[in-house]
């Protein structure tokens, strides 16, 4: 994963959207913050190491407020188990030098998906932009597809893979 954020650290502004299968929290740094706090796990370690890399940092993760309520946010999961408990498991990830300010954040628990089956709710991070963004020229998003590659990959999708 860190080799696809590299070429573009330090050169724009990201952000990731991260279903990282990881816990994280008990381990504060400047990256991942207390806030809803889990016992962090392999998984969570080796997301830490990757927004270190990346130079990135989870909102959700730190005390913000919570939508327009102002309040902190009372719940936290994005992803229900078999048994029906939610866990955070997703993320929104921003680089430090990202030009909005995040204000608030939140888990959006009756978003439509269109879906039978509820087992992941979204995250929400809202962003306060300084009107000095926009004197800047027009803000440009791309959107990278997300890829994984099968088990025993043949040479057509290592090619595809390297073309996303």
């Amino acid at each position: 994963m860190s080799a696809l954020v590299q070429p573009h650290r330090g050169a724009a502004p990201l952000m990731v959207l991260i279903d990282a299968n990881a816990r994280v929290g008990s381990i504060q740094t400047s990256h991942i913050g207390g806030c809803k706090s889990d016992v962090e796990s392999p998984t969570g370690a080796l997301l830490h190491t990757f927004l270190a890399q990346a130079g990135l940092w989870l909102p959700s993760t730190f005390h913000l407020t919570c939508g327009d309520a102002g309040t902190l946010c009372p719940d936290s999961g994005t992803w229900k188990d078999h048994a029906g408990g939610w866990h955070r498991l997703d993320f929104v990830g921003l680089s430090f030098g990202f030009p909005g300010l995040a204000t608030s954040h939140f888990v959006w628990p009756d978003f439509d998906r269109g879906i039978v089956l509820e087992d992941h709710r979204p995250v929400v991070v809202t962003l306060d932009f300084p009107l000095s963004t926009f004197a800047l020229g027009k803000l440009e998003f791309q959107r990278h597809r997300s890829c994984k590659l099968p088990q025993s990959p043949t040479q057509s999708h290592l090619d595809a893979f390297d073309q996303a």
